[in-house]
């Protein structure tokens, strides 16, 4: 009896030129996938799963991590913004929300040093018409992608995400003068400042594409909702948040920024709520109810 040993090929030119299998020793093959097995795992295990439950936690520790709350983990995949000194990661915290059926995520509190979102662009109220003293105000925004996904245990029970919820709570104010060129009359040259917070959030999955927005404009004050059906319901879902702020002071004839703009940002909560999906093998006992039924009736 010939004994016909198994050993592992690839393909490869000889010393003619003519393609011919190259014998591949099996401890070569298997220290290569060793090798590969290693580096996914390194690759899995630079991501942490990070608990927020504290709510101090900043968005830059979570950048590249994830957490979870309740029934469902976020990827936070990156963040950018187009102003460091209004706004950057390191000052933003996130803390869990938990509303069970009516929702499930987390809260962005933003904020600047020790204070929220809030800066009045005025320096110069009534001393100098000097606009070099007036601050130029802030046009700026950032953005934020990560994925939301339900946990395998949950999954496998049959939730699937089903809608999103989006509350922003802000004040977003802008004063009048009463005299900003100092002329001592109330005219077309005394403009009033203006400010406002937008925040549009764009939602992809499986045969999904959907956006949600929000905006507040002057002189508005409170929270603010916006809630959507998603068209098809999703274990995983990538979100782009952004996030674009506006305000600047009135300016008079002289250019001098005299009123006052300002934004306040409570904080920004995004919360996902989950439907049942019934199992096949449910559907079918289903199925296999309602055929009894109708053969019953026959």
């Amino acid at each position: 009896m010939r004994v016909i040993r198994a050993r592992s090929w690839r393909v490869g030119l000889n010393d003619s030129g003519v393609i011919a299998p190259l014998c591949i020793s099996r401890q070569r093959l298997l220290a290569a996938l060793a090798s590969g097995v290693l580096a996914l795992a390194a690759t899995a295990s630079s991501a942490a799963v990070v608990d927020i439950s504290g709510g101090n936690v900043t968005l830059d520790q979570l950048i590249g991590n994830s957490f979870i709350v309740d029934d469902k983990e976020f990827d936070i995949l990156g963040f950018t913004t187009t102003d460091s000194n209004v706004i950057q990661a390191s000052n933003v915290t996130v803390a869990p929300f938990n509303a069970g059926l009516s929702g499930i995520g987390f809260d962005l509190n933003p904020m600047v040093g020790s204070t929220s979102i809030a800066d009045v662009y005025d320096d110069d109220d009534e001393s100098t018409d000097d606009p070099s003293s007036d601050d130029s105000g802030v046009n700026a925004s950032f953005s934020l992608n990560y994925t939301v996904s339900i946990l395998p245990a949950d999954f496998a029970a049959g939730l699937r995400i089903s809608d999103a919820h989006l509350t922003l709570d802000a004040s977003v104010m802008s004063h009048g003068e009463d005299d900003d060129d100092h002329d001592g009359d109330v005219d077309s040259d005394d403009d009033n400042g203006s400010a406002n917070i937008t925040v549009v959030e764009t939602y992809t999955g499986v045969g999904l594409n959907q956006i949600l927005a929000v905006s507040l404009d002057d002189d508005s004050n409170g929270q603010f909702d916006q809630n959507i059906f998603l068209n098809n319901v999703q274990s995983t879902l990538e979100v782009v948040k952004v996030v674009d702020l506006f305000a600047i002071g009135g300016e008079n004839d002289d250019g001098d920024h005299d009123d006052d703009a300002s934004i306040e940002i409570g904080f920004i909560r995004q919360a996902f709520s989950q439907t049942i999906i019934p199992e096949p093998a449910s559907l079918a006992l289903f199925g296999l109810g309602g055929l009894t039924v109708l053969r019953r009736r026959r």
